[in-house]
């Protein structure tokens, strides 16, 4: 991940500074008063009240998506591809939500990978898919896990609904049946990956449990990854879902570098990231009320930011009137960043060094 973004600020030119301000917002030295949480109490909440909400309704999102797909098998209408597209769309916000977060389960056995491919390296995704289509073996469970993880996921399925053609080759064509096999082998895996990273936390032996009587040296590495996974999403949103797809100017926009550009929800991914940013920081902030407020402000104003954009962000990024609303939202990013990075570290007791806020 670090030479990937390296290479993009390369091609595409460095970011703002670390603490980059404006005068309309807050220096982060007001933060300078906040007072730590008790950490066991803090692990155990933002378990509780964030992370297994979030895989929860990410794995009913995925059964529900599970569930289209067989229906659609079972007949194939149009009618029932807009369900799919619906199941799909669903399952997408509600990994969005959580997709930040890469310690714990959702880390072991390349789930994380497996869920969604993206950034895409060497269209691994095209490349999979292409020959999983072409292939004759019958996709059981078993045979899919050997499968290339670019092919696993939402990444892939995006492609096999979306893609020019995609919906024909669903409906009628030599490899109607075939595609149909593989939208049900990658429904099924999304789902089982979403309930076994749900199980790893709230289940018999899982973190949660884990935490109530670990020693602190365990409770404080949770508290500190879990700090560190949320502090770098505002890097991964700023060089790899913005700066990556804008460019320098028009001329230098790369539109299809854009997260789920294929089904016009790049912009609709950040909003979901940013959500989810505030569903965790909420959790942080508690009863803080003083300093937490303007994290959250922040936030805020970002998510908002990407979920009223006009037009899809690469078409945006192409069109000289429209890059400004990008540039703002941009520049919002950073403000929640520097006001997250100078709120987060003190509220959990720990501390997070530069590599950490650079999107690792």
């Amino acid at each position: 991940m670090k030479r990937l973004l390296a290479a993009l600020a390369l091609i595409f030119g460095a970011a703002a500074p670390l603490h980059a301000q404006t005068a309309d917002h807050p220096q982060p030295a007001a933060m300078s008063d906040v007072k730590a949480r008790d950490q066991r109490a803090m692990a155990l909440e933002l378990a509780e009240k964030f992370v297994v909400p979030a895989y929860r309704d990410l794995a009913k999102a995925a059964d529900a998506q599970e569930s289209a797909w067989k229906g659609f098998c079972r007949k194939p209408t149009q009618g029932a591809v807009d369900k799919l597209k619906t199941a799909y769309n669903e399952t997408a916000d509600a990994w969005a939500q959580i997709e930040f977060v890469r310690y714990g389960p959702i880390g072991e056995n390349f789930r994380y990978e497996r869920m969604a491919y993206w950034p895409e390296r060497k269209n691994a995704v095209a490349r999979s898919l292409a020959k999983a289509i072409g292939e004759p073996d019958k996709l059981t469970p078993e045979r899919f896990k050997q499968t290339s993880v670019a092919v696993q996921g939402l990444s892939a399925m995006e492609r096999l609904l979306y893609e020019e053609g995609a919906v024909d080759a669903l409906l009628s064509g030599p490899e109607a049946e075939r595609r149909c096999e593989i939208g049900q082998a990658i429904s099924r895996s999304v789902a089982t990956i979403a309930d076994e990273t749900l199980e790893g936390w709230r289940g018999k032996g899982g973190m949660i449990g884990t935490l109530k009587t670990a020693d602190e040296a365990t409770v404080r590495e949770t508290v500190s990854r879990l700090g560190t996974d949320l502090l770098g999403v505002f890097q991964a949103i700023g060089d790899l879902k913005l700066d990556a797809v804008t460019g320098m100017n028009p001329s230098e926009a790369r539109p299809t570098l854009a997260e789920t550009w294929r089904s016009g929800r790049s912009a609709r991914a950040i909003a979901e990231n940013f959500q989810g940013v505030k569903a965790m920081t909420s959790v942080i902030v508690g009863d803080d009320t003083e300093h937490g407020a303007k994290v959250l402000a922040a936030i805020q104003k970002a998510h908002d930011e990407a979920a009223n954009l006009p037009a899809p962000l690469g078409e945006m990024a192409e069109d000289e009137k429209a890059r400004p609303r990008l540039t703002q939202l941009r520049q919002s990013v950073r403000v929640a960043r520097d006001l997250s990075g100078a709120y987060i570290p003190a509220r959990l007791g720990i501390v997070i060094g530069f590599n950490s806020l650079d999107g690792d």
